[in-house]
Parts: C-alpha cells; structure tokens; sequence
C-alpha cells in the first residue's frame, strides 16, 4: 500500500472524506459543526500516510521540500475532491441555503436598519452566491490545514532523519 503515489493516497484520502460527508449529510447531521472534525481527521491521516509511506520509501531524502512536495500533492488531491463534492451537494441539497437564508432574513430583520425590500434583496443575493461563498471557505479550510499538517510533519520527519 505504500508504493502508491501521493496524488493516488490523495484520491483515496478524498475519497473517504467524500464518503463520509456523504453520510453525515444522508442521516440529517447539518453541514458544519463537530462532525466536521471527524473529515478533518482523514485528511490529516492521509496526509501524515502519504508522508511516512514517502519516508520509508526515501531513506536517504531528508529535505523538507521534497518531504512537503509529497505532501502538497496528496492534499491538493484531496482537497480538489472536497471542493467538488461540496458545491455538488451545497448545488442540490437546497435546504442547507435555505435554512441559511431564513437566519440572514432573521438578522437582517433584526437589525432594523434595512426596509423590507432590501432585506428581501439581499436574501436573494446570498441565497444566489451561497454555494460559492461556501465552496470557497471549504477551500481555504483544507488548504491551510494541508499545508499545516505537511509542513509539520515534514519537519518532525526531516528532522528524526538527520
């Protein structure tokens, strides 16, 4: 299992969490919360996986670049899967947007500084940008977390090899 690729163990990485988030979704759990957490663990697994795969296959290379090179090539891979299946779901599952929609209405409501008209125009215009806006934080989420999690362990392993 270690003579994958990084790109593959990303693909199986990001198949998992796909798989998973999957089935938070089927059984009702709502988007974010701790749940969260439970992807966010695979994701780290599989890139800690792909790093020490790397390692034992590379005795003798112990530059953090090629150590975060590999890294960056599991979770990019990962993180393109997350990032697809997120806008999917956010695309046809509309309730997650609409449960969204009626608390911004409620703020904006709340607030008592718009009229009623501007209040529905911008429940309009989130419920229009919501997958985006949403994709887009999915994005930056895994990227820093990938990134984080391949340069540690790229040092904590650069590190025990000299």
């Amino acid at each position: 299992m270690n003579k994958l690729s990084a790109t593959k163990k990303g693909g199986l990485t990001g198949a998992a969490m796909v798989l998973l988030a999957f089935v938070f979704v089927q059984t009702g759990m709502p988007f974010s919360g701790s749940h969260q957490y439970a992807i966010y663990t695979l994701f780290t697994v599989g890139i800690i996986w792909t790093l020490i795969g790397f390692a034992q296959n590379n005795p003798g290379n112990t530059s953090f670049k090629s150590f975060f090179a590999e890294g960056f090539r599991c979770f990019i891979v990962a993180t393109l899967l997350m990032v697809v299946y997120t806008f999917i779901i956010l695309k046809t599952h509309t309730a997650f947007r609409d449960t969204a929609a009626a608390e911004v209405k409620k703020q904006l409501e709340l607030s008592g500084n718009k009229t009623p008209n501007e209040v529905a125009d911008q429940v309009v215009q989130m419920k229009d940008k919501f997958a985006i806006f949403i994709t887009g934080g999915a994005v930056f989420v895994y990227l820093i977390i990938g990134s984080l999690v391949t340069a540690i362990t790229s040092a904590f392993l650069t590190r025990n090899k000299s």
